[in-house]
């Protein structure tokens, strides 16, 4: 049997630039998911991936705003690890850069 984490949800409570955000999430410095158009983070605005991602190790996961421009901002990160299985859904808010997002996720067993 094998442990992984499912991306379940992404909510903007409210996004860091006032016409929306461009999103991108990294896992360990890897980027493995990403909005598809600009300005696509509003206010209300919910994906629901429902992607599985192995976890062999702790998780480190960062959500990120793309600045064309400038730095990008780190909207939030947060860890998952494999002890979390079976403990049900969880939710983590980002809040950084003057954001607001909510990350749902679970570990599972398979």
């Amino acid at each position: 049997m094998a442990i992984y984490w499912e991306f379940i949800r992404l909510e903007c409570v409210k996004p860091s630039e006032p016409y929306g955000d461009e999103l991108y999430m990294l896992q360990n410095g890897k980027k493995i998911w990403n909005t598809t158009d600009d300005n696509e983070g509003q206010a209300g605005k919910v994906w629901e991936p429902g992607t599985l991602f192995k976890l062999d190790q702790d998780a480190d996961i960062q959500l990120w705003e793309y600045d064309p421009d400038t730095p990008d901002d780190l909207l939030g990160q947060t860890s998952i690890t494999p002890s979390e299985a079976g403990q049900g859904p969880k939710t983590r808010d980002f809040t950084g850069d003057e954001g607001h997002y909510k990350f749902s996720y679970k570990v599972v067993t398979i």
